[in-house]
């Protein structure tokens, strides 16, 4: 039986990990109650009050130098989140099934904040109501982060207005795959044949078709204000693989669960 969101905090274990990688503020709104509430039942389990001893390489992000890098920021500019006002944080929250990759991304950006579990919930957007999967994801503080992500086109609010990187050419690759496993899909016709494309702004997708025209001439589509670009074919599954999965060393990283369907 699913656990009505609103009522997790009463949960001791559940209180206890969400507050080892989330601000009080935070809990609050995701569980729609005052921050009070939440303190009152921090007090009640014996939670210690916040600190601030999670750890981060803040200055990950100030200059995109390596292919791990290149990735993650293509990564975050498709699924990952940058608030910029008075609580200043990059999150990262991925369906259930990829909480592996969650905890990659912590990893490699020297994080200890904790990985947080948010149950299946009901949501409304643009007025209709939506069942929300499971998800895992971490939410990590850092003004430092958040400021060399906007410098580098990570911006708040980017689903309307992210803009192509300006990355060394012999990073493109890295931030295209990055960008390929948050927002962009596979999948195997009836006849055998894959087929796929990859979405958003009209200047990522110009982008990306301009370095792997693998993926076709862009095109809009108005309903839901989205640029897209695709492919179609095994051959030229092939040759999408071959540029994202080239064998060398620093393609490792990626979504196995999509590599795979190549």
């Amino acid at each position: 039986m699913r656990k009505d969101k609103s009522k997790m905090y009463r949960d001791e274990k559940w209180l206890t990990k969400q507050c080892a990688g989330m601000k009080v503020r935070d809990i609050a709104q995701e569980c729609g109650v005052s921050k009070a509430t939440i303190r009152n039942w921090k007090r009640h389990f014996g939670l210690k009050r916040e600190t601030n001893m999670c750890r981060v390489n803040a200055s990950y992000f100030k200059k995109i130098d390596t292919a791990e890098k290149a990735y993650w920021l293509g990564f975050l500019s498709a699924d990952g989140c940058v608030q910029n006002e008075n609580n200043k944080r990059v999150s990262l929250v991925l369906t259930e099934r990829d909480k592996a990759h969650v905890e990659l991304f912590r990893q490699h950006i020297g994080s200890t904040h904790a990985v947080v579990y948010r149950p299946p919930t009901n949501r409304t957007i643009r007025g209709k109501e939506y069942l929300c999967s499971a998800c895992y994801g971490v939410h990590v503080y850092s003004k430092d982060m958040v400021s060399d992500l906007i410098n580098n086109g990570v911006i708040p609010r980017k689903t309307n207005s992210l803009k192509s990187p300006k990355l060394n050419k012999a990073l493109v690759r890295h931030w295209i795959r990055g960008y390929f496993d948050g927002d962009g899909s596979i999948s195997i016709g009836s006849n055998g044949q894959r087929l796929g494309n990859v979405e958003g702004t009209k200047s990522v997708v110009e982008f990306i078709h301009k370095y792997c025209p693998v993926f076709g001439k862009p095109y809009y589509q108005s309903k839901y204000n989205i640029w897209i670009s695709a492919f179609c074919g095994n051959r030229n599954a092939i040759k999408l693989a071959k540029y994202l999965y080239n064998s060398d060393k620093e393609s490792i990283i990626c979504l196995e669960r999509k590599r795979i369907k190549f």
